[in-house]
């Protein structure tokens, strides 16, 4: 059967048609969430009651999984259709059986859907209080009630909260009961995270998809934890959003996973070279040789200082080791020169873990910057080519270059503040890539942006675990590894980024997961075999 189109405003940022495919919701602006809601009703005619109310029935199943003996349940309830959408959660609780009260500004002025609620739950009697009430003296409501859902404002808010609704956060965030968020934390603003008063909830249920101000600046951390609730909007419309970033999860990691024929042999996983190293962070090093080789790839050499050669080869046998000249224990500037005849027998190239950033690193990293192949550059290598921005451009129309920085070093190689990347990343780095249009990037923090010049993809699963060096060795291994078996480079890294993340959270056969702080890099390695079958499966059933 020939799939229905449909066309709409061609000056929206939107496709003219609509193709049916099942895909997750990514990360959306909050005028692109405004935009699906429009489409939906609009061209497929399902009314905005019916949105609002698998919207509260949603939300509804997931404060009752979270929150199992919370019984009593204060609904704080703004204009406009997230106050339609708490009262419509309000009636749903109530008729389960719930203890439910409703505070609402008095005099408050109603959408037309939010009217609608209104009178429903004024028809069933439920307990109506005046938000004022709540703002002069919350610790009545706090014993009374078992939980607060903030449904005041949703992700179209961008001022800053005002008079009551502002008092009325503040109340809520001195409350010691837990507080459920509707759709985005009151007074966070949905594009930018941004925010003056704000509500810090406990859980945050975003309503269709999350929204860029989940992910970023201080909604990130407002927003604690995130569930996306089905509100009954249409797959396909989602695609629809060029401006969306992806969402990083099992199933997209499983498709960046490679293939492992059984038929085949080792060369034809890749041969890798990681170069860097040094005697005093020769560890470094090693980590990412073992993530690499434990990633599966075909054959692995190092190439490193003479000292640190030593060091990795009286601990790790998984590598071939080639010792190279070095001055007080790091690259010497001789180093670079015996690098250029080792090149040709090598598919793709990690450089930087441990190096340093002396003239014989700089000297390293220049000649291989020069030479048409694949490569990562972590670590010392991103701060030496910081220094030399115009060596990023050497080529780059001949392989994909690979960078993996973490806040600081993209700091010091994009030329943006710390602050600046913190508040904006989406727009420093899509600045970093007009610039840089064959690199793929993968930022570091507790939100992980892997990105190229059409596509960017984020994993928001903060995990201390990771807070520890090494970690970044180990993760650029793993990406080395991935993508030495495949052409597909953007997937390969953000299949690593998920992998090393869930690693640090796996606990095998149900058993206690090792403590945060005990937790070491190589313990993330040791993971890898269960993950990647876990993947595999995820893979063979989405085949």
């Amino acid at each position: 059967m020939k799939e229905p189109t449909f066309e709409f405003d061609p000056s929206a940022m939107f496709l003219e048609n609509i193709q049916y495919y099942a895909s997750e919701p990514g990360v959306h602006s909050s005028s692109a969430a405004r935009k699906f809601d429009q489409i939906t009703i609009e061209n497929f005619h399902i009314p905005s009651l019916v949105l609002m109310e698998n919207a509260a029935r949603g939300m509804a199943d997931r404060i009752i999984a979270n929150y199992p003996k919370a019984k009593k349940i204060a609904v704080l309830c703004g204009p406009g259709n997230n106050g339609g959408d708490g009262l419509a959660l309000a009636r749903i609780l109530y008729l389960k059986g719930y203890r439910v009260a409703i505070l609402l500004k008095a005099d408050s002025a109603l959408s037309d859907d939010e009217t609608v609620q209104f009178e429903s739950c004024l028809a069933l009697n439920i307990q109506l209080y005046p938000l004022e009430l709540f703002v002069e003296d919350y610790r009545p409501f706090d014993e009374s009630y078992d939980l607060y859902v903030d449904a005041l404002f949703g992700s179209g808010l961008n001022r800053p909260l005002g008079g009551i609704y502002k008092e009325a956060v503040c109340a809520l965030n001195r409350s010691i009961k837990p507080v459920v968020s509707c759709d985005i934390p009151s007074g966070i603003y949905g594009n930018t995270g941004q925010g003056e008063t704000f509500v810090y909830a406990d859980l945050t249920l975003a309503l269709d998809c999350r929204k860029f101000g989940h992910i970023i600046s201080k909604g990130h951390q407002a927003s604690k934890t995130v569930e996306v609730i089905d509100i009954g909007i249409p797959a396909a419309v989602h695609a629809l959003d060029p401006g969306q970033i992806k969402w990083i999860n099992k199933k997209s990691a499983a498709h960046g996973l490679p293939v492992r024929s059984r038929y085949l042999n080792k060369g034809r996983f890749g041969k890798v070279l990681l170069c860097g190293g040094s005697f005093r962070m020769q560890g470094a090093l090693a980590m990412a040789a073992s993530s690499c080789f434990h990633a599966g790839v075909g054959t692995l050499s190092l190439y490193t200082p003479k000292s640190a050669a030593r060091a990795i080869a009286a601990k790790m046998d998984l590598a071939m080791i080639i010792p190279a000249d070095e001055t007080d224990g790091y690259f010497s500037e001789q180093a670079a020169d015996r690098l250029t005849d080792l090149l040709d027998q090598y598919t793709f190239v990690c450089c930087g873990n441990g190096m340093g950033t002396e003239d014989g690193a700089l000297k390293v990293v220049h000649t291989l910057l020069k030479k048409r192949m694949n490569m990562i550059l972590d670590a010392d290598a991103i701060n030496i080519v910081s220094r030399h921005p115009e060596w990023l451009k050497i080529n780059s129309e001949f392989r994909t270059l690979i960078l993996t920085p973490h806040v600081v070093e993209f700091s010091r190689l994009s030329g943006f503040t710390v602050e600046q990347i913190q508040n904006s990343p989406i727009k420093c780095i899509d600045a970093f890539l007009r610039e840089y249009p064959n690199i793929i990037l993968v930022l570091k923090s507790d939100v992980t942006f892997v990105a190229d010049a059409e596509n960017i993809s984020v994993l928001d699963h903060p995990d201390s675990t990771l807070s520890k060096g090494g970690s970044g060795d180990v993760l650029a291994g793993l990406i080395c590894g991935l993508c030495a078996q495949q052409s597909v480079f953007y997937e390969a890294c953000a299949s690593a980024v998920w992998i090393h993340n869930q690693a640090a959270s796996y606990h095998q056969n149900n058993q206690d997961r090792i403590n945060p702080a005990c937790f070491t890099p190589l313990d993330l390695i040791e993971n890898y075999s269960s993950i990647f079958n876990e993947l595999e499966k995820v893979r063979e059933h989405c085949a």
